[in-house]
């Protein structure tokens, strides 16, 4: 059924989320696919668009198996409930975005930091990506 490794930490870049505090992120590899799971605290976000970076440039060619933005997780809040949010990818840019599933939103396009979360908000995430050259 192919590879499974262990769950490995790492510190992703966050933008638009302001100083992230209390990250726990990490990753997986099941397959073709990489699996991202953890959470963080957001700091004071801000207009640029709210993403979080993959875990390396090893694992951002996504091009072959993402051919255009495709919704692939989703991220729960402990403080803004009724905002829905899903994580969003485009092909290998080594970011996976944050999109708004309301009538404010777009569900497919990266949204502003501050338009999805408030400051000092726990955020929790599970994201699913095909990877390029990774077989099953």
């Amino acid at each position: 059924t192919g590879t499974i490794t262990n769950w490995v930490v790492y510190t992703p870049t966050y933008g638009g989320l302001g100083t992230v505090t209390n990250s726990h992120i990490f990753w997986r590899r099941i397959g073709d696919t990489i699996e991202i799971r953890g959470s963080f605290a957001t700091g004071t976000p801000t207009a640029t668009a709210a993403s979080i970076s993959l875990p390396n440039s090893n694992v951002a060619d996504n091009s072959g198996k993402i051919p255009s933005v495709q919704v692939c997780g989703y991220a729960v809040a402990t403080t803004q409930p009724g905002v829905p949010v899903d994580l969003v990818l485009s092909a290998n840019n080594g970011y996976f975005y944050f999109g708004l599933l309301s009538s404010g939103g777009n569900a497919l396009s990266a949204q502003p930091g501050n338009a999805v979360y408030a400051s000092s908000v726990t955020v929790s995430i599970q994201f699913w990506c095909p990877i390029n050259g990774w077989s099953i």
